[in-house]
């Protein structure tokens, strides 16, 4: 009799699960982006016996598990990150064969903070202050760049509730920049994300051109209530646990890593 009761009580746990993910993580998506239908389907990995079978508990009220053959997706590397049991993920099937995935989304591994190093640009001469012009006369171009050409990290953190927050530099250096011989492309400030049949999209915002106060609540509030927010439409190639590949509409691949900071 106690057998019989075991996996019925397991499939409870994991329904109600479902049902507070669901809650907490999938709010209302802005009209901008949810001009197109989103075909894919969100649930809990549940166990399976076998690495080509997916075992999706959907999130819907009473709904029991559905095992997908994943193996095409697998051999065509669309499934994006492990698929641990209880994971929250989102699948895109076949709508040829729905008994197939042809995408997995791993977006329980998704959340976290991604980071990527971004280089300078060196500046025209007459973008230059007049010290740096007459450094550049005096003293050695090439060592001048090793000092100057280095990289910084920018990112985000990718939150419960489909909120997110902007990784950015040390906010000292904004005002430094002016009087060196380099520039770093323009910021986007990363407020929102979600997952949309199948791409990561992200809300986003331009950072100002002065020096901000630091990105807590009240900063990311009058920053919202500031410049519009724009929307970046991302393809996933590969995550694991420590390394994120996204690539964009004008087909630029980012290469990120998971920062434990």
């Amino acid at each position: 009799m106690m057998k019989s009761i075991f996996p019925i009580i397991i499939l409870a746990v994991l329904a109600c699960a479902c049902t507070e993910k669901k809650t907490a993580e999938m709010p209302p998506v802005p009209a901008s982006v949810d001009a197109v239908p989103d075909t894919m389907r969100y649930g809990l990995v549940c166990e399976s016996n076998s690495a080509d079978v997916l075992s999706f508990l959907p999130f819907v009220t009473g709904a029991d598990p559905v095992d997908y053959n994943i193996r095409n997706a697998r051999a065509a590397g669309r499934v994006i990150g492990q698929l641990q049991t209880g994971d929250w993920v989102g699948v895109m099937l076949n709508p040829n064969d729905t008994s197939e995935v042809v995408m997995a989304v791993n977006l329980d591994q998704l959340k976290g903070t991604w980071i990527r190093p971004v280089m300078p640009e060196w500046k025209e001469e007459s973008e230059m202050s007049d010290n740096i012009i007459e450094r550049l006369k005096t003293e050695d171009a090439d060592s001048l760049r090793k000092v100057y050409m280095v990289p910084r990290e920018y990112g985000f953190t990718l939150k419960r509730s489909s909120e997110a927050t902007p990784v950015l530099p040390n906010m000292h250096i904004f005002n430094e920049e002016k009087g060196t011989p380099v520039k770093y492309p323009a910021m986007k400030a990363v407020t929102g994300w979600k997952c949309r049949n199948g791409q990561l999209i992200l809300t986003c915002h331009d950072m100002p051109a002065e020096k901000p106060s630091g990105m807590d609540a009240g900063a990311k509030s009058s920053m919202e209530k500031g410049p519009v927010a724009t929307y970046d439409t991302l393809n996933f190639v590969f995550m694991n646990a420590d390394s994120l590949v996204l690539r964009t509409q004008s087909n630029e691949t980012v290469i990120m890593r998971r920062s434990m900071e």
